[in-house]
């Protein structure tokens, strides 16, 4: 039972989005104390997992609000300001950063195809996973697919073009 429901946690976008990004602002900051001139820019490698971070984030920040924010969850499930902080106040930490912190690096187009990598194997893992898994509240398989094909879905508008996402309604 430990181990499915530390997959099951570990599993959602958010979370790992989070760690992402914890990730990369603790690498930033390390960066930032070894190399005290601020007209340095910062490595590229650094900048393009600055950049995925900051889009997983973001992404995190507009799927919840949009779709999610309204749903219930079982009691004793989240902390009420843990949510918070996942899908609000991180997501607007890290656009702040990007535009507000110094040694910014430009990116190619060629960053969007590593930034984009990630989110599509999460999705072909959600769906391969979802009618795999128990859902621990009822004990029985295949509880969570149509959910996460939903999820899925509207994350992957969200990555498209504005024009795309506010015409598809999940």
């Amino acid at each position: 039972m430990v181990p499915t429901a530390a997959a099951n946690f570990f599993s959602f976008f958010t979370i790992q989005s989070n760690l992402i990004a914890c990730a990369a602002l603790l690498i930033g900051g390390v960066l930032l104390l070894r190399t005290r001139d601020l007209t340095v820019p910062e490595p590229r490698w650094f900048a393009v997992l600055l950049a995925a971070a900051t889009t997983y984030m973001l992404t995190t920040g507009i799927v919840y609000n949009t779709l999610l924010r309204g749903i219930e969850l079982p009691q004793g499930a989240t902390v009420p300001w843990s949510n918070e902080v996942l899908h609000v106040i991180a997501p607007v930490y890290l656009a702040i950063d990007l535009f507000v912190a110094p040694r910014r690096r430009r990116l190619g187009w060629g960053a969007i195809l590593i930034i984009v990598g990630y989110p599509i194997v999460w999705a072909v893992y959600t769906l391969v996973r979802g009618p795999l898994i128990t859902a621990p509240s009822r004990a029985t398989r295949g509880g969570i697919p149509i959910r996460s094909s939903i999820r899925t879905r509207c994350r992957a508008g969200t990555w498209a073009s504005p024009a795309t996402s506010s015409e598809s309604r999940c």
